[in-house]
């Protein structure tokens, strides 16, 4: 028997049941509440403000306690794509595909491995004991765990396979629509003063650099807007609207119309001079056809007239609405050394986000950082309940909030590459995220945890790195199914009920209808954040498959958890600021593969550490993998993102590309542009003041739609 048993069995059934209860209680409390905030006439516009601002998409719903979760279940993934788009519809066709994944694993593998744990011959008691720790090392039972490292990787790589294949599908209907993206090719890193023409090209629509002059007109038009709102209510209560003048609200009141005037009358001396002096051309250009045929080939790279410029880079135009204007400034040399500067920032990043991560480990072991004579040295006598709730519920708590701020800085590094779209910068910031996750609390904290538990050893001499990390490793599964039931049974719940922008709605000061209805519109949904977050789940899943299967069952609430929130999220809650048709799966792919090859990593190194005889029979398995996701961007990545050629519409029936000419515009030199962008923004309160009705007797048992 190993001398490793004590720190192993550090993780007791007592303080892990209280983690869950305390997380299950928590967990009934909130939807329950959202349950019921949700069907009342109060907040029912407010937790499914579509249903009233889309009445045209015929939503069902429902009046009773938990009848949104059935019609929230039943929405089928067609519906999704015909309402919401193809973002959508692989947001969660992406959980789905996960929440498969892990239950295909649960059965043949978990079992089987389970088993063969529980009855190792190491002695470790407590949660740990059905883990790999408790397997001796040498030992023959870890042939089980190498035959079913094998049918992990397959299962895994065969629900990937069929998330491209639903992927392609849907991309092609995507592709063959009738939108100006489908008549138009966006072509970087071509001279500002080139003359290129070609045949079909209806119109060129080149950008310029005017990269300060966009942000101050978003600035001046987030003004107008409350300067709408403060005349609407002027004439609804015919006083003045008051504000403080000075910092935090300290100060005397002025006319708040006035002030609000005089920022506008600054905005417009700093835009007018920059209007004036003119504009540079940005090195790239839109090029919309008459024909789709033209506007894909040009894609493609074999249009003449594009190939005449060796630098440039041709590509399928994203959607009017996810261009990102500023970014389309940048050349590729600025590109090229921005990518630089990001990487460098990033890693810097990286290094500080290791601080918190380690604290927060501290909090999970408090066995360990009490024995050095610390503050929490008394923590080994605390009772079952206070243990529970320090080492099981604040330390996944406290990740959650630290966390929640890092894509907003993510998100203003990875800006400096110059996308060509918010939709790319977002993808960065995914594969960003995702890194920072997985190293951050991943890798950190199993292997800083297991050090943590094994400092006694280190301390007295005794310390055998095979030995020792070969049976903590493992043991730090109850940390990750800590973290996985505080996203599961809290962080999605609190997701639902959106408690901050309760507060602010209805606590806030008295609003005309209007400006509620427009204060009270969900923000878009930001797929990158949320993705990082679903990644991480499944790599902890994918790396504990067979070193603790266990946490199987809580990655499998988590992502059930997922799929019901997001998915009714996506239905009755936002409005996605862009479309970018259905890209995040090719950077979902990516990441996913990573966390099946980190497992096989994780794995042979245990099988290392634990003196397995025959490691080189687990080589094949990430061997596999490469192969595997070589074939799937050869096989799907150029049938996704462009239209296939045999799938080109008839050119004699087909010339629908006039329709299009002024769409990719650049907003910033057109001043009726800008206005029409402004009165578009304005009508949203008309179209949301239903949202001020009464909630309607909804009784739709009958609806098409189930």
């Amino acid at each position: 028997m190993s001398d490793n048993k004590d720190f192993v069995s550090t993780g007791n059934w007592g303080d892990f049941g209280t983690v869950i209860i305390l997380d299950a209680i928590i967990f009934v409390a909130l939807i329950v509440l959202f349950s019921c905030l949700r069907r009342s006439n109060r907040f029912g516009h407010f937790y499914a403000p579509r249903v009233y601002s889309h009445p045209e998409d015929n939503l069902p719903n429902s009046r009773s306690l938990f009848g949104w979760v059935r019609y929230t279940v039943a929405m089928t993934e067609a519906r999704i794509f015909e309402l919401r788009g193809l973002d959508a519809t692989m947001k969660v066709v992406t959980l789905r595909l996960f929440l498969f994944t892990i239950l295909s694993l649960l059965l043949p593998i978990a079992v089987a491995v389970l088993v063969t744990n529980a009855t190792g011959d190491e002695g470790v008691t407590g949660v740990p004991q059905i883990s790999i720790a408790n397997i001796g090392r040498g030992s023959n039972k870890l042939w089980v765990h190498v035959a079913c490292g094998y049918l992990f990787t397959v299962i895994s790589l065969f629900w990937l396979y069929k998330g491209y294949r639903i992927f392609e599908d849907y991309s092609l209907v995507e592709n063959l629509k009738n939108l100006a993206h489908n008549y138009t090719t966006l072509v970087r890193d071509i001279p500002a003063d080139s003359n290129l023409t070609a045949a079909n090209l209806m119109a060129r629509q080149t950008p310029v650099k005017a990269n300060k002059l966009r942000g101050l007109i978003q600035k001046k038009q987030a003004l107008q807007t409350d300067q709408k709102f403060l005349r609407v209510e002027w004439e609804a209560t015919g006083a003045v609207p008051q504000k403080k003048k000075g910092v935090a609200c300290i100060g005397k009141n002025v006319d708040a119309i006035e002030a609000n005037q005089q920022k506008i009358n600054e905005k417009n001396e700093k835009i007018a001079p920059i209007r004036s002096a003119g504009f540079a051309n940005a090195p790239a250009t839109f090029l919309t056809f008459s024909t789709m045929r033209d506007a894909w080939e040009t894609s493609r790279g074999t249009n003449a007239a594009v190939q005449a410029y060796p630098h440039a880079k041709p590509m399928p135009a994203p959607y009017v609405d996810d261009v990102f204007w500023k970014g389309l400034s940048a050349t590729r040399t600025h590109r090229f050394l921005m990518t630089i500067v990001a990487v460098i920032l990033l890693g810097l990043l990286l290094v500080f986000w290791t601080i918190p991560v380690a604290f927060v480990q501290g909090l999970a072991n408090l066995n360990n950082i009490g024995k050095g004579g610390s503050f929490l040295s008394g923590t080994a006598n605390w009772g079952t309940i206070p243990r529970g709730l320090i080492q099981g519920f604040l330390p996944p708590l406290v990740l959650i909030i630290f966390f929640a701020i890092l894509p907003k800085i993510l998100r203003a590094i990875n800006a400096l590459r110059g996308p060509e779209s918010h939709s790319t910068l977002d993808r960065h910031v995914l594969a960003s995220f995702f890194t920072f996750k997985v190293l951050n609390i991943f890798l950190v904290s199993a292997f800083g945890g297991a050090i943590l538990n094994i400092i006694d050893q280190i301390q007295d001499g005794t310390f055998n790195l095979a030995n020792s990390l070969g049976s903590a490793v493992p043991a730090q599964s109850l940390f990750f199914i800590n973290l996985i039931l505080a996203f599961a049974f809290i962080k999605y719940p609190l997701g639902l009920l959106r408690l901050g922008e309760l507060i602010k709605t209805f606590l806030g000061r008295k609003k005309t209808p209007a400006e509620k209805a427009y204060r009270e519109r969900p923000g878009p949904r930001n797929y990158s954040s949320t993705y990082a977050v679903e990644l991480l789940i499944y790599a902890l899943a994918m790396s504990y498959a067979f070193l603790a299967p266990f946490l199987l069952a809580f990655a499998a609430m988590f992502f059930a958890m997922a799929y019901l929130s997001m998915k009714h999220e996506i239905m009755y809650v936002t409005v996605p600021r862009y479309q970018a048709k259905g890209k995040h799966w090719h950077t979902v792919f990516n990441c996913a593969i990573a966390c099946i090859l980190i497992a096989h990593a994780v794995f042979i190194a245990l099988l290392g550490l634990k003196d397995f005889p025959e490691v080189a029979a687990i080589a094949p398995m990430p061997i596999l993998t490469i192969v595997f996701t070589i074939y799937m961007k050869r096989r799907f990545h150029a049938s996704c993102d462009y239209l296939p050629v045999e799938r080109y519409p008839d050119t004699d029936k087909e010339a629908a590309g006039a329709n299009f000419v002024q769409s990719y515009a650049d907003p910033v030199p057109d001043v009726h542009r800008e206005s029409l962008d402004l009165l578009q923004e304005e009508a949203i309160p008309d179209q949301l003041e239903r949202g001020n009705q009464a909630m309607p007797n909804l009784n739709v048992a009958g609806s098409a739609h189930v």
